[in-house]
């Protein structure tokens, strides 16, 4: 039996792009993400839209949806609504010259440019994601004046102290320095492990608050993004292999000396390699994100699977334990890992890129099989399935 569902409702940008493109190209359309764009009170930025293909043409600027902006075409001026706004030309001429415009009306704020050629008709915004038809929850307040930020040289040992608590194997800090406009972009060679990258402005003397939005990725694709209103920007990731990635961040305000601190986590010996990087990453951030035990075993058994609802049964020992762990080779959505050991039941969500879950699990007395049931519903998702013992 197959059972396909739609993404959960989800609160981050990240899967509002992914939810509109998958739904575009449901419907054989062809969407693209142009790019992310960093942009201050009143300021713009023009965006070339490169080669128009026959048919319509549909351009869809998504920022957070308390983030207010204009999108400019030659003939339209939209204002964003729930922090979205489109505009569509089938040969009217809106669009003429290929190029848009984004205007920040908000503070500040990352914008994300889409765009999608079709025939016919697809799916609006507000079909996709109905939240964004409402707009923002409340107006927008004032929060009271910003707390006052302690010198760089305390965040950086206390981000150190934090990470080394947590069982980090290392921490490297990478001194660089913002641009004019308060951001940069800075390329890091980073090993096969989990990171969390942390950029710290030294604002110190500054009256203007800083807020350092980021965004690390791999070979064009986001890893982690951090927009949240912290001052101190931070991403959680994981490699399978030795990479670099870039870091790109705004938010300093000025040219002020910038610190990214890398905390990593060395992968364990037992997640496997021969189902290629991707699989180890997810498997490693599965594990990681559940504080699982250092496994140095090769996985007792492995499976691969497709999309839909499978059960996986195992033969297991009474009184031992265990933890069950799934990465998906490709798709993007949402999936679930459960876990049935006599009257034990165990579940782990996978709701964000790369989509992992693992659990940790006890067999009861006198129970000599667990089933794992693995539900994923990208229709061309596949995934990888190991289950290690944990030794006393």
């Amino acid at each position: 039996m197959i059972v396909l569902w739609p993404a959960p409702a989800r609160a981050d940008l990240m899967g509002d792009v992914g939810a509109l493109l998958s739904s575009w190209r449901r419907s054989g359309a062809a969407p693209s993400r142009v790019t992310t764009v960093f942009l201050e009170a009143e300021e713009a930025r023009r965006i070339a839209l490169g080669k128009r293909k026959d048919g319509c043409i549909r351009v869809v600027a998504i920022a957070e949806r308390q983030i207010a902006f204009t999108l400019r075409a030659p003939t339209q001026v939209i204002e964003s609504h729930g922090g979205v706004a489109q505009i569509d030309d089938c040969g009217e001429g809106t669009l003429k010259g290929g190029a848009i415009a984004l205007f920040m009306t908000s503070p500040r704020g990352a914008i994300d440019l889409l765009t999608v050629h079709y025939r016919g008709s697809i799916a609006p915004v507000e079909t996709v994601l109905p939240e964004r038809a409402l707009g923002p929850a409340a107006p927008p307040g004032f929060g009271g004046e910003p707390l006052e930020l302690a010198p760089i040289a305390e965040r950086v040992a206390r981000a150190e102290r934090v990470a080394m608590s947590e069982g980090a194997s290392g921490v490297v800090p990478v001194r660089t320095r913002a641009g004019q406009r308060g951001g940069g972009v800075v390329t890091i060679k980073l090993a096969e492990g989990c990171h969390r990258l942390s950029v710290l402005a030294d604002g110190e003397g500054r009256k203007r608050p800083i807020d350092i939005d980021a965004e690390v990725s791999l070979s064009g694709d986001i890893l982690r993004r951090d927009r949240s209103q912290a001052p101190d920007a931070r991403l959680d990731f994981c490699l399978g292999e030795s990479a670099r990635v870039e870091l790109r961040y705004l938010g300093a305000g000025a040219p002020l000396p910038v610190v990214v601190m890398d905390a990593y986590w060395t992968l364990p010996k037992g997640i496997p390699s021969v189902w290629g990087s991707r699989v180890r990453a997810a498997f490693a951030a599965a594990l990681h994100r559940r504080h699982a035990p250092k496994l140095e075993l090769a996985p007792l058994e492995q499976r691969l699977g497709v999309a839909g609802v499978t059960v996986v049964p195992f033969e297991v020992e009474p009184s031992s334990c265990y933890i069950a762990a799934f990465g998906a080779v490709q798709g993007v959505g949402a999936g679930r890992l459960t876990v049935q050991a006599g009257n034990i039941t165990r579940y782990d969500d996978a709701t964000e890129a790369p989509l992992a879950a693992a659990v940790s699990f006890c067999v009861p007395a006198e129970t000599s099989s667990a089933r794992v049931q693995i539900e994923l519903g990208a229709p061309t998702a596949s995934w990888v399935l190991a289950l290690w013992r944990l030794t006393p």
